[in-house]
């Protein structure tokens, strides 16, 4: 590693430098190549799960870290690489899993954008891109690859092997060209260039898919603007921030085509908009609209540009984490759930109820630049304590350090808070540097009393679970999604993450659920149940019955046991946990295994975890 220079607090640039030496010594291979999820899901059909697969994510992000920590020998073999295999005027054939077969990319696709991903062995020999929405470009790393690549002209010139600025201007022409849309007077980020191509799944409306964790209000107001005059950068700022707006606000639908109303200032993961700028649902129809794995990142980029323009009213707004009545800011009630509940879970829907009870690395490592950004320093010092205490002097946090998600975000949400936004060009005024201490001078929070113990401990989490978002675990057998069914071929198996564990929830001994839907077929009332430790593969509990499967009781209101269930109400489901065994456990897996049926219209929750 070349060229990385002294950071601001020495502790901290220590455990900056470390981090970004150990991460690239694990997932930067030789050949340049950054590496992310292992392919569970088996993506390319070869039958290796193990293989790691490549996100255009995953490219800016050690671009982006590269630039800022000055080590041009590690930039340019990821460019190098990433270019000649996903930057898609480069790829010549893609493989299709159907048909096993290669074939050539669509003409129009040969642009400047990237492929969202690539597997080393996608037909099991050679590496490349697949078909389907493998080959699509995701927005976010677009816009991120070009500005790390401004950032390397700005810091080494492009007179070298690497003409950095020319490369980023015509991704730039590709991405305003194909990856934005004027929707009614206003030019927007869509997702990706297939984005235009929506639909409202329960009125057929004609719509545009929109994450807004992909805006970059930071890039479009200078850095874009300044490096490409040919666009209009500057006008997409203000509808940047309306779209945020009119998300958090968002009345949307669940997959009953239940009403979710947008009502304490979080934003969901995905929306849509028609052509006259009104939000819609996405056709992926989610189970729920929550703030989870995306649109949490919405809290990094604003905060950064709260702290390189101070003169951005509306960046200021949002990062004003003391007006409680605010119809913008999510700080007041990022910073109330920090005071009730010592933390801040992983995932919120978006009128406020719990979607995910745990804590993630990136989300704690965001929330707490987010807090420092906003003038709450107690509350940033409380979360920069829980990743101290999560931290690995060998370089990394939590159990896993090829968590190239979470090892990201905590990283990037350190660096901005120890370089006060400094290395993000253009270069932030002054602003009071972070003080990094685990304990905070300011006064401790409320002491929040602890619930009394009861005998019946509670998921907390009411919600629907659509077919498309149960998982494929049954060994390459053949399983087919619509949106509101699914088929088992074969003894095929569905499998569905119930819920995060907590320490009291493993003493339960039953497993209880409310379910509902309509089904076709011989046998489905079996279930299997595995878990998942941290660090470690999913694996079978201690199984019931000696065979692995779960004969699974059903009941109606009267407390009487019926045969199945219906499409009309709801039936209590109840699995006996006695014999299961649960230690160490962070996620409890219900598997539903079937011969030849089909279900329909399946809802599912809320769980209650038992202790009898």
């Amino acid at each position: 590693m070349s060229g990385v220079k002294s950071l601001k607090d020495p502790v901290m640039s220590e455990i900056i430098q470390k981090s970004y030496k150990h991460y690239n010594e694990k997932m930067v291979g030789k050949d340049g190549r950054p590496l992310a999820d292992t392919d569970k899901s088996d993506f390319d059909k070869d039958g290796d799960i193990k293989e790691k697969v490549t996100y255009s994510e995953a490219v800016s992000y050690r671009l982006g870290a590269a630039v800022l920590m000055g080590d041009k020998n590690t930039f340019d073999r990821i460019w190098l690489w990433t270019t000649a295999n996903m930057q898609r005027k480069n790829i010549s054939r893609i493989y299709n899993t159907t048909s096993k077969q290669w074939q050539p990319l669509d003409p129009s696709k040969k642009d400047n954008l990237f492929a969202w991903q690539f597997l080393p062995t996608a037909d099991g020999k050679s590496g490349g891109v697949l078909t389907c929405y493998h080959f699509d470009p995701a927005s976010d790393a677009d816009q991120d690859i070009a500005a790390a690549l401004l950032w390397a002209d700005k810091k080494w010139g492009s007179s070298g092997k690497i003409n950095y600025k020319a490369e980023a201007l015509a991704i730039l022409n590709d991405i305003w060209n194909k990856e934005t849309k004027v929707i009614n007077g206003k030019r927007i980020l869509l997702g990706s260039d297939t984005q235009m191509y929506t639909k409202d799944p329960f009125t057929g409306v004609a719509t545009n898919g929109i994450n807004v964790s992909y805006f970059r209000p930071m890039y479009y107001e200078k850095l874009f603007a300044k490096a490409d005059p040919d666009h209009n950068w500057g006008s997409m700022v203000a509808p940047a921030y309306e779209v945020i707006r009119k998300s958090e606000t968002a009345v949307v639908h669940d997959e009953s085509n239940e009403t979710i109303t947008g009502s304490v200032n979080l934003a969901p993961d995905w929306i849509t908009m028609d052509a006259e700028g009104k939000i819609h649902d996405h056709d992926w129809v989610q189970n729920d609209y929550f703030q989870g794995g995306d649109a949490f990142r919405t809290h990094f980029w604003i905060a950064l540009q709260h702290k390189l323009n101070p003169s951005d009213g509306a960046a200021n707004s949002y990062c004003d984490h003391k007006n409680a009545n605010s119809d913008f800011s999510p700080g007041p009630f990022l910073k109330d759930q920090l005071i009730k509940n010592g933390t801040v879970f992983s995932g919120y829907n978006i009128d406020g109820r719990v979607h995910w009870s745990d804590e993630s690395l990136q989300t704690l490592g965001v929330y707490m630049a987010y807090f420092w950004a906003s003038g709450y320093e107690e509350g940033a010092s409380k979360l920069y304590g829980k990743l101290q205490g999560m931290y690995h002097e060998e370089g990394y946090w939590g159990q896993d350090p090829q968590n190239y998600y979470g090892q990201n975000w905590v990283w990037f949400s350190l660096f901005f808070m120890n370089e006060e936004g400094g290395k993000y060009p253009p270069a932030a005024a002054s602003v009071k540097p972070f003080k990094f201490e685990v304990e905070p001078k300011a006064k401790p929070a409320p002491k929040v009393e602890k619930p009394k113990e009861t005998s019946k401990i509670e998921a907390g989490i009411v919600y629907t679970v659509p077919a498309a978002s149960w998982l494929n675990f049954n060994n390459g057998e053949k399983i087919t999604y619509t949106s509101n069914s699914m088929v088992l071929n074969g003894s095929g198996n569905m499998m569905g993450i119930i819920h995060t564990l907590n320490k009291d929830v493993r003493g339960a001994n039953l497993l209880q659920f409310k379910i509902k839907g309509s089904h076709t077929g011989v046998e489905w009332r079996r279930f299997k149940v595995a878990v998942k430790r941290p660090g470690q593969e999913i694996v079978m509990a201690e199984e019931q019955g000696g065979n692995g499967n779960t004969l699974i009781k059903f009941k109606n209101s009267n407390g009487e046991e019926v045969n199945g269930i219906s499409p009309d109400d709801f039936v209590t489901a109840e699995i006996d946990l006695k014999n299961f065994d649960l230690s160490g456990a962070n996620e409890l897996i219900l598997m539903l295994v079937g011969n030849d049926c089909t279900l329909k219209n399946v809802e599912i929750g809320p769980f209650k975890f038992i202790k009898k």
